[in-house]
């Protein structure tokens, strides 16, 4: 709550505290929002406390490795999911960092944890997107697509 009532004048802090229910989120955290089971993973970032989550409802698996490098996590993450959204900053011939992934290193997540359907966000804007899917479905012979401002996905089992 306090970094949030950061956003908001003195005035609508008590308002901000009365209209949402803050709470820390730590790695192997669990909880229900609604229907849904939210269990949080820790990633490799930098700078920032990164978490992945998992959302589970009658039997549908969401799974989502918000900023991340390499980890084990990420598999742990999207362990047999429905869809995963996994980040891919880069392409096969950018510098790679350790908090952040390639489309290629999504696509070897995605196998590991045999998901059914890869969808890449985080990309780097100046990259082309069809360039980080033709890399990415190169590793992994499952559905590969990529995020993009306005895109909605069905998520099914």
């Amino acid at each position: 709550m306090d970094l949030a009532a950061l956003l908001v004048s003195e005035n609508g802090r008590n308002v901000l505290a009365e209209a949402f229910a803050f709470s820390h989120i730590s790695d192997g955290d669990t909880f229900d929002v609604g229907p849904f089971r939210v269990s949080a993973f820790e990633m490799t970032h930098i700078g920032v406390y990164s978490l992945g989550y998992r959302i589970e409802v009658d039997g549908t698996t969401l799974a989502y490795t918000g900023d991340t490098g390499p980890c084990d996590a990420a598999t742990e993450v999207a362990k047999g999911a429905d869809l995963f959204l996994c980040e891919a900053t880069y392409q096969n011939d950018s510098t790679l960092t350790y908090f952040h992934l390639s489309s290629a290193q999504a696509a070897e997540y995605a196998s590991r944890a045999g998901v059914g359907r890869l969808l890449l966000t985080h990309l780097t804007p100046e990259l082309d997107a069809n360039v980080s899917r033709e890399q990415a479905e190169a590793v992994w012979d499952g559905s590969v697509d990529v995020a993009m401002p306005g895109s909605v996905w069905e998520v099914s089992g």
